[in-house]
């Protein structure tokens, strides 16, 4: 063959089958790189009437959003959520003193979200409550969002055994995080809805999320074994 042939060749092969680099190559990250971590499962606070609990977080960063999913307690009129690192906490669902949001009568829960602004070790103390039993919570942390804040949140759908979450509205940014909320009154819930990741879940209560790259409407769903169970979902930018 030709030299002249030989390149053509050559470089008709370069075009139609190009050389790709191998090993571990970046491809970016479905969401903008948000993951979920530092996550606490099954903890608990017992309290009397008009008591507090204190959870205790470590290794939290700055700059995460960090969540409490908390169950069967009544948070009361005048209730405050602080921490040691003097962070912003918000009642996500539900609200001191407030119209039952969560939950059931005899088994209410709330969520409360704050954006970290220290890192370390953080207690955080609810007060003003009055548990049923024990207080059982979920403590995580969503790194890498955008603006640290709630974006769409539903509330609690009704209660039935096979439930689905209230539809939230339309979310405004592309890369956000989908958190799902699901509670029973008398056993562990399950969520059945693909695509959804499991964060904790103990007691009544289960929390999964997704991470998506683009705006839309999001709901979740599940079963339980025995009673009544209701969710929720709360997304995050």
């Amino acid at each position: 063959m030709k030299l002249g042939n030989f390149l053509l060749a050559f470089l008709l092969i370069l075009v139609q089958d190009p050389i790709v680099p191998q090993g571990n190559t970046s491809r970016g990250h479905a969401g903008g790189g948000i993951t979920v971590t530092n996550i606490t499962s099954g903890g608990t606070c017992s309290t009397g009437a008009g008591g507090s609990c204190a959870i205790a977080a470590t290794g939290t960063t700055s700059g995460n959003f960090a969540v409490i999913f908390l169950e069967n307690v009544t948070y009361g009129a005048g209730g405050t959520i602080t921490d040691t690192q003097s962070n912003t906490w918000a009642a996500n669902i539900g609200s001191a003193g407030g119209t039952l949001a969560c939950g059931f009568s005899n088994q209410p829960c709330y969520v409360f979200g704050a954006k970290l602004t220290g890192s370390g070790a953080d207690t955080i103390t609810i007060t003003s409550l009055n548990a049923f039993a024990t207080g059982q919570y979920a403590y995580f942390e969503i790194s890498g969002l955008a603006t640290g804040a709630v974006d769409q949140n539903t509330g609690m759908g009704s209660a039935a055994s096979n439930w689905t979450s209230p539809t939230t509205g339309t979310t405004t940014a592309a890369n956000e995080a989908v958190v799902c909320y699901g509670l029973n009154a008398n056993a562990f819930p399950t969520i059945t809805t693909g695509g959804y990741t499991g964060i904790a879940g103990s007691h009544y209560h289960v929390e999964a999320y997704q991470i998506v790259s683009s705006t839309g409407t999001f709901s979740c769903g599940g079963t339980s074994s025995s009673g009544s169970s209701n969710g929720a979902i709360i997304t995050y930018k």
